[in-house]
């Protein structure tokens, strides 16, 4: 009974983690804000860059406010890459305003140029 309990607990915090990535018929995306540790993004053919700490709870609250538009296809411009504090990283593709991830599930952020402002904004870090 115990390890059922176990394996059903553990299933639930998965689902959760995961950020809607783990199923097909997602609404929203969840993202705790507060264990996210750092957000770095990508263009194409360009080095990641870290977001800083406004940039990064711009995208986390832009990504928790994302609608859903379903399953879609696109050649990605960007990648953002958020680690949570417990070291698991999450990989986004984005294009536009625009993001989904491993399984093409899209969602449209709040902000229609929103990786365009991130990747402008966060210029000047590594």
């Amino acid at each position: 009974m115990l390890p059922d309990m176990i394996r059903h607990a553990a299933l639930a915090i998965t689902c959760c983690v995961c950020f809607g990535a783990c199923s097909d018929h997602t609404d929203k995306l969840f993202v705790d804000s507060a264990q996210v540790a750092s957000v770095n993004i990508a263009k194409h053919g360009a080095n990641p860059r870290q977001l800083n700490k406004r940039s990064t709870a711009k995208f986390v609250k832009s990504l928790t406010e994302a609608s859903s538009i379903g399953l879609c296809k696109y050649a990605p411009e960007y990648w953002v890459y958020l680690r949570l504090n417990n070291g698991r990283e999450i990989e986004f593709r984005a294009n536009g305003r625009t993001i989904k991830a491993d399984n093409d599930y899209c969602f449209s952020l709040t902000e229609d140029d929103i990786f365009s402002q991130l990747w402008n904004a966060n210029g000047g870090q590594p």
